[in-house]
């Protein structure tokens, strides 16, 4: 009782002298209902959601410039709006909680602020029936405007499926104005792409809008996957949620696993073994190289060119051969535990990772050859789907995209999780923000990726591989924790809330990178005509069972 006293009294000692709490408390007063340090760069402000705006645009100004997440929990009594923001310059995460009445969930929209809010508060309108004053096409996201209610209310009762088979084709329609054309001009029309097309890479659909062979407007339409994974959360154990996150990003499982074991783990304040956290490390570089192998093939396989489709596809297998060792599987591993692993690895795995480690760099040494002094392939990729550093920041993306402007962000660095501190890597960058620029810096990261793993497999320790503190019943104590990680697509972030009671999330979120990078590609999408439109869709690495969720 005595040490929990001292630690209260160490935390308010802290809070005391932050200087952002402070500025805050003073340029707001009241209406900053409650401001407090979570854990080191990890901040909390809760306030009325009348005052969400003037804060958020603050906060803008004191450098928290990237919008990682809008969500929203219905507390039954209230509902509230949760934001969080991350500062680039200071390396500080900011979770501001946002009161409404539960009648009439009103509040300000940042898109104003943030354009990365737009897809954000679209899906928390639809989910949760929040509504985003001045946003400027607020409508539903990942369900049919035809659907009655939003399923992540508690009171939310479930629809039988005559809601889908009635007028199905109007439900999903998305009805777009086309103008005649006047004299002298190029006939305008409507293309749609997808979503059962192979370059949409899964069910996709893009409204294009064209004009000759020059693409005008692009809108994706998203939801055609949609399993209402977040509610699912809501009526299943954390243990038993565990194996449905293989099933979001199917490409990155163990990164998906990371990322919520992470969040309970936080809940809990559970510690995890020194081994588990190398093995962790080594298996989710293992699987960066899996998911940009795969880029690799299938970003071949959009330009035609079948036999770099087969060499991602070979050298992929040698990482499925690993993963298969550990954890008798090949896509959906479900191998990482609340606490750990699920067991350590068998016998002579540590001897197959090391010849990995020395064939791979081999085998990359055609590829730099076929793709780097091929005419057609930088014909095809450079100067196609420019996207500027400031314009990528703002619409909140993340991952390689982002480091292929120049803006040399990454969560392993900028705000280390498990052990990633410890090793030597270098953030890769490009300057050209191009659809070539987001194909190297995904490549050139399969070396950085290797490098990571020779470091942990050299200083593997011996130990268990789980923590003996995990209850089998878990059921953590009340309160919230927001988890970020440098998964393969960028950054992939879960929000857990816990009631104290359930031994079920209350609320789970899941902050897709590929979600959030595919909103912003009708921004610098446009312009292009169509062959270049399927090359620049092709870098942004989607996997659609994440975005639609």
């Amino acid at each position: 009782m005595a040490e929990e006293k001292a630690q209260e009294e160490v935390e308010e000692q802290e809070e005391a002298k932050h200087e952002l709490l402070e500025e805050l408390r003073s340029s707001f007063g009241e209406k900053i209902l409650q401001a407090r340090l979570l854990r080191p760069r990890r901040l909390q402000v809760r306030i009325k959601g009348e005052d969400l705006y003037p804060v958020a645009e603050f906060l803008k100004g004191a450098g928290f410039d990237h919008l990682s997440c809008i969500s929203g929990v219905d507390y039954q009594e209230h509902m509230e709006a949760v934001y969080h923001l991350w500062s680039y310059s200071r390396r500080e995460l900011i979770q501001i909680n946002a009161e409404l009445p539960r009648d009439n969930p009103e509040i300000a929209s940042l898109v104003p602020l943030y354009r990365a809010a737009d897809w954000h508060e679209r899906e928390a309108y639809d989910m949760l029936g929040i509504v985003f004053k001045g946003h400027p096409n607020l409508k539903r996201m990942l369900l049919p405007e035809t659907f009655e209610g939003h399923p992540l209310r508690k009171d939310f009762k479930t629809q039988p499926m005559s809601w889908y088979l009635e007028g199905e084709a109007e439900m999903w329609e998305t009805p777009v104005e086309v103008s005649p054309p006047e004299d002298g001009e190029t006939e305008v029309m409507v293309l749609n792409i997808g979503p059962q097309h192979p370059s949409t890479h899964g069910v996709a659909r893009l409204v294009t809008t064209l004009s000759g062979e020059t693409v005008v407007k692009i809108e994706p339409v998203i939801g055609y996957l949609h399993r209402g994974v977040e509610k699912i959360a809501e009526m299943r154990t954390y243990q038993q949620f565990l194996p449905l996150t293989d099933r979001t990003d199917y490409i990155s499982s163990i990164t998906n696993n990371l990322a919520y074991v992470l969040a309970v783990e936080e809940l809990l304040g559970v510690r995890v073994p020194e081994r588990a956290e190398y093995l962790r490390v080594i298996l989710s570089e293992l699987q960066r190289i899996a998911n940009h192998l795969m880029f690799i093939a299938a970003f071949g396989a959009d330009l035609g060119a079948w036999t770099v489709m087969m060499y991602g596809f070979r050298e992929r297998e040698m990482v499925l051969d690993l993963m298969e060792q550990v954890s008798g599987q090949r896509l959906l591993y479900n191998f990482l535990r609340i606490g750990g692993l699920k067991e350590d690895v068998p016998p002579g795995w540590e001897d197959n990772l090391r010849n990995f480690l020395r064939v791979l760099p081999e085998r990359l040494a055609d590829y730099e050859t076929y793709f780097f002094n091929n005419e057609i392939f930088i014909k095809r990729c450079e100067g196609v789907g420019v996207l500027e550093p400031e314009l990528a920041i703002d619409l909140g993306v993340t991952g390689p995209m982002l480091r292929a402007s120049g803006v040399a962000r990454d969560v392993r660095r900028d705000d280390p999780y498990s052990i990633y501190d410890r090793f030597d890597f270098e953030v890769v960058t490009e300057e050209a923000g191009d659809t070539l620029a987001r194909f190297k810096v995904r490549f050139r990261e399969i070396f950085e990726s290797l490098r990571i793993i020779e470091q942990a497999l050299e200083d593997l320790p011996e130990g268990e591989v789980r923590s003996p503190d995990v209850p089998k019943v878990i059921r953590p104590p009340r309160g919230e924790a927001y988890s970020r990680i440098e998964a393969p697509k960028g950054e992939l972030a879960y929000y857990v809330v816990s009631d104290g009671k359930s031994t079920s999330p209350y609320r789970l979120k899941i902050r897709s990178p590929a979600f959030c990078n595919l909103s912003a590609f009708p921004h610098y999408a446009t312009g292009e005509i169509i062959p270049d439109m399927i090359v620049n869709f092709a870098s942004v690495d989607i996997v659609m069972g994440e975005i639609d969720r």
